[in-house]
């Protein structure tokens, strides 16, 4: 994992951002590193907000690594479109369009 990412005053919002940028790619390669290296990286000591976020960020993808599912256009899977929804969320100022990978139709 890119070392800059932890030490980003708010690690959530771009570990989410990079998770959808590298899903978003097709690269399904690089897509299992980093469900990989956010799934498995240890949590943080505090209890605030941003814990919950990684928190929620980790359940997430945990939860893509284990779907055979992860390039099912959003119309035909309401698991991908719940995990594109949740991750574009987690990536707070950033947008995104479903559309422009092929996971179904504009949100």
């Amino acid at each position: 994992m890119n070392s800059t990412i932890l030490t980003y005053s708010r690690p959530a919002e771009l570990l989410a951002k990079s998770l959808l940028d590298v899903w978003l790619s097709g690269n399904q390669c690089h897509l299992r590193t980093v469900l990989d290296d956010i799934a498995l990286m240890p949590f943080p000591r505090d209890t605030t907000h941003e814990f919950e976020r990684l928190d929620l960020l980790k359940c997430v993808a945990w939860r893509m690594k284990e779907s055979e599912e992860l390039f099912t256009p959003c119309a035909e899977s309401p698991q991908t479109k719940v995990w594109f929804d949740l991750l574009r969320h987690l990536s707070a100022r950033l947008h995104y369009d479903a559309g422009s990978a092929g996971l179904g139709t504009p949100i």
